[in-house]
Formats: structure tokens, C-alpha cells, sequence
């Protein structure tokens, strides 16, 4: 029981996907990128807490204090901040997680200044030393970033592959049902997925769905091709009407090439033909003198 919480167990689970190596929180996160869990603590309120945190908690027990009753911090073995696998973490203080993040050059903490061929953290005696030393060294100011990486970006949202192996968008979509993310900026998530397991996309060329679902980002059901290959594709499988469709091929048309042939070699009225056809007497006129049907010999 975590903090007094008897839900935590049955609330927390479900919101975790379980892969062969992490096992990545798809709940609400921080602006971080780490997971955040609601606990109540018997307060009317309760607090949130990382989701980490949780996980070590209900497969360790509570996060014991450093010597000299130093906080500590849970590292992440695997450098991915949405995993919650208790194995991929352990327990470390603030000051060697700040290391090894500066080590493996995730990012540099405010105040740290870092050599640029050891990238390790070089102590100063104060804040005073450090500015006075702006000018002369390598020093950095940078916030963390959120994700890591693109694959990073989309892991939190994978989603179990349904009857036909698609993997479904739920979050935002456009107009036309592909959907968004925001991947320095707002991107189609099929490109960003092809990106990510099959490579880049070479200029000229658009990343196509094999299940003409475009909602589904799972790379196996993608394929690059041209924008006539794209077109080619949407029209064998119905999905658009071709542009400038003529004759019968018109969703318009209400004449066949057969019947056009019939009313040029009659002569009878326009009013007359029209009758027997159901048409007007202007489709009549308009077929008869080639104005309409100019493909029809």
C-alpha cells in the first residue's frame, strides 16, 4: 500500500504496456517526460508522485534515505523516462544522477559547467567562480529536454495491435483522420512512425498505407511511393473518384455510351428522345451535337 492508497495496484497496472525490455507508462506525464501517478495520502486533496517512484515502491517498499538523510533519487538504468520497470532503476543521490546525465550527455544542469573531452562535472567553490569563468570556458545553460528521441516520443503511446494489426491513433488526428504529434512541431504520425523503425523518407515521396486505414502508424502496414502511386493506390481501392472522370465513369451521368450512339443516329425531336430516356432536353441536344460525349464515336 503506497502512502495509505489501497487503489494503487489496480489503478496504476493498466496504465503501463508492457515490452521485452521496458514497461512504459502511458498515463499523464510531466513536463519532464516522467510519468505522474495520483495517490491519495489522507488528505482531501492526495499528490502526485512520479510513476517510477510508485513502481519501486510496490516491488521494494519506500525509497530509504542517503546517509545524513540525503534524499534519494531513482536513476533510470535504461535512460528512458517513461519506463517503470523496477529492474531499471536504482537508487542513487542527486549528485550522481546529475554525473552520470552529464556522462552519457543527456543534458548539462543549470550550474554545471562541463570539459568537453571528459564531459564530466568540474566543482566550483561558488556561483561567483563559475560566472567569472563564463567567458573562459565551455559552460552551458540548457533546460532538460522532454524526450530523448522520436522513438521516445511514440513508445508512451503504443497501443495493442487490434484484429487486423493496426495500430490505432487515439490521440489527435486531422481533418482527414491521420494523426498528430507533436515532434518539434505538429506531424503526421505515419511519417514520424516510418521514420523511427525503417529510416528517413527520401524527398519526393509519401509514406502510404497498405490497410487504407489512416489512423494506423504500425510500420508494417506502410510503404513509400510517389504522389502518383499514392493517387494510383486511393483510386484502385475506391477510396477517391478519379479526377476528371468522363462518360459513364461520372458520378453525373446519366446516359450510357451505348444509349449516346443510339441519339445520334435518330432523328427524331429532342422533346421525343428526352421522354424516352428520362432526361432533359438539353442532355439530348448537348449529346446529339458533341458538346457532351466528345469521346463517344
Amino acid at each position: 500500500m503506497i502512502l495509505g492508497d489501497p487503489t494503487v495496484a489496480d489503478r496504476f497496472w493498466p496504465k503501463v504496456v508492457k515490452t521485452d525490455h521496458c514497461w512504459l507508462w502511458v498515463g499523464a506525464r510531466s513536463t519532464t517526460g516522467y510519468g505522474n501517478f495520483y495517490v491519495k495520502n489522507g488528505t482531501k486533496r492526495g499528490v502526485f508522485i512520479s510513476a517510477h517512484r510508485v513502481a519501486w515502491q510496490m516491488e521494494n517498499g519506500p525509497v530509504p534515505a542517503g546517509d545524513g538523510g540525503e534524499t534519494m533519487v531513482l536513476r533510470h538504468r535504461c535512460d528512458n523516462r517513461g519506463c517503470v520497470r523496477p529492474e531499471h532503476l536504482r537508487l542513487g543521490t542527486q549528485k550522481e544522477n546529475q554525473r552520470e546525465m552529464v556522462r552519457k550527455r543527456r543534458n548539462c544542469p543549470q550550474g554545471i559547467r562541463t570539459n568537453s573531452v571528459v564531459q564530466e562535472p568540474v566543482e566550483q567553490e561558488n556561483r561567483r567562480q563559475l560566472l567569472d569563468l563564463r567567458h573562459a570556458t565551455h559552460y552551458h545553460r540548457t533546460r532538460p529536454l522532454k524526450y530523448h528521441s522520436l522513438r521516445e516520443r511514440l513508445e508512451p503511446y503504443m497501443p495493442q495491435p487490434d484484429q487486423n494489426g493496426c495500430w490505432i491513433w487515439t490521440r489527435a488526428k486531422n481533418r482527414a483522420g491521420y494523426g498528430l504529434v507533436n515532434a518539434g512541431g505538429s506531424k503526421l504520425v505515419h511519417r514520424i512512425s516510418w521514420q523511427v523503425f525503417r529510416g528517413s523518407i527520401p524527398e519526393g515521396l509519401f509514406v502510404c498505407h497498405r490497410c487504407d486505414r489512416p489512423s494506423c502508424w504500425n510500420p508494417e502496414h506502410l510503404f513509400l511511393g510517389a504522389a502518383a502511386d499514392n493517387t494510383r493506390d486511393a483510386v484502385e481501392k475506391n477510396r477517391i473518384t478519379p479526377t476528371r472522370a468522363r462518360g459513364e465513369r461520372s458520378g453525373a451521368a446519366r446516359l450510357t455510351e451505348a444509349e449516346v450512339r443510339q441519339i445520334r443516329g435518330r432523328t427524331e425531336s429532342c422533346v421525343r428522345l428526352a421522354a424516352e430516356y428520362g432526361v432533359g432536353e438539353s442532355a439530348i441536344w448537348a449529346a446529339r451535337s458533341g458538346k457532351t460525349w466528345r469521346h463517344v464515336r
